[in-house]
């Protein structure tokens, strides 16, 4: 099996699609042919690239920002958050690895660096499992030259990690009835078999968040939230809810505002999705024109931004957003497609959307940090 050759031109072949093959079942196939390269993987609400040399996992990049090594670091109490922030900051004046400008501050120690990166990296694979893969691409040969790539992880022992958490995760789903639910305290106080994470997060939940929510704000995965909460419930110490929100009744006028207020603090997003709602709406003269409305202050938005189509899309390194990592599925492609060397214009004809549309995604990726834009040749 082959994987395309990428040489930075738009005409080349087309990545390798492998849309017959479960991720599970690719991974597989790379790891016993001792392939290299980059496996792309999309989400419903993220991408993800898992690098490989001979067949083994050597690092990883992902859109969430839990999933990049200055919040793991973070997260486990190995940097502190100005630590981390001065980090970043050098990152960007730099475009050095994140880890090395730790390692040379002496911010970290290599041991716990490299700790770090393995537990960046199965964690970003493993995650995987738990989630609907809409996309799945392999570069063959095709490697990043500006991190350094140390790991050499069995991808074996990770498939069969990835398949034991998705029945597991399959499991906890059933026990909490979904993962859109709200856990809450009870007033019984925890056990003392309760570990020091496991309060953690029971001191991030409020009643307000689901488990998503909570592990946002947790600083933690997903499926370390679900078991905790588990956990609880079986204690008595949680129990868990569905928070039953009425829906906002949406008018085109109601939606015209929305937007309006979006942009003013410059979330073309939003401004974009009200957009699309009103163009789904019956399409009466009054409809039309409040549509036009929306176009035309988004359009006028887009135009103070500068935006040239011959500037050259890269990718921002270790950056943490500015916001959410709920991509949406252009953006995903869009920032799948990101490799310092194409164009707006040439990847706007690759992406295959409206240019309004495209200019949007472009703009949500630079307000989360996910990308930046310079000239050609810089």
């Amino acid at each position: 099996m082959a994987g395309a050759s990428a040489n930075g031109n738009p005409g080349s072949p087309a990545p390798l699609t492998l849309a017959s093959l479960t991720l599970d079942r690719l991974l597989e196939l790379l790891a016993a042919r001792g392939a290299a390269g980059t496996v792309h993987v999309t989400t419903r609400d993220r991408t993800k690239r898992l690098y490989l040399i001979d067949g083994r996992l050597a690092g990883v990049a992902s859109s969430d920002e839990r999933e990049r090594l200055g919040q793991v670091l973070l997260g486990r109490g190995l940097v502190t958050e100005q630590r981390l922030a001065e980090a970043l900051e050098t990152q960007r004046r730099l475009r050095a690895p994140l880890g090395q400008i730790l390692l040379r501050a002496g911010a970290v120690e290599e041991s716990m660096l490299q700790w770090a990166l393995q537990a960046q990296a199965e964690e970003t694979v493993l995650d995987l499992f738990q989630r609907e893969v809409v996309d799945q691409r392999f570069l063959g040969n095709v490697l990043p030259t500006d991190r350094p790539l140390t790991l050499r992880l069995d991808l074996r022992g990770l498939l069969a990690e990835g398949v034991r958490r998705r029945e597991r995760f399959a499991s906890l789903h059933e026990l909490l009835g979904g993962f859109d639910v709200t856990p809450r305290h009870t007033g019984k106080v925890p056990p003392n078999e309760f570990s020091g994470p496991e309060l953690h997060v029971l001191g991030e939940i409020d009643g307000q968040r689901d488990l998503e929510a909570v592990a946002r704000a947790a600083g933690m995965w997903l499926h370390q939230v679900a078991e905790v909460v588990a956990h609880g419930v079986q204690a008595g110490c949680l129990a868990i809810s569905r928070i039953q929100v009425e829906p906002a009744v949406l008018t085109p006028q109601r939606l015209v505002e929305t937007a309006l207020a979006a942009l003013k603090v410059n979330d073309v997003r939003q401004a974009w999705d009200a957009l699309v709602q009103v163009r789904g709406m019956a399409q009466t003269p009054d409809v039309r024109t409040l549509s036009e409305r929306i176009e035309r202050s988004l359009k006028e938005t887009l135009a103070h931004r500068g935006l040239a189509e011959n500037q050259v899309a890269r990718l921002a390194g270790d950056a943490s957003p500015t916001g959410g990592s709920d991509l949406r599925p252009v953006e995903a492609f869009l920032l799948s497609r990101v490799n310092d060397r194409w164009s707006l214009k040439e990847l706007r004809r690759i992406v295959g959307v409206g240019e309004l549309e495209f200019r949007v995604a472009v703009e949500n990726l630079l307000r989360h940090r996910l990308i930046e834009l310079h000239e050609p040749g810089a």
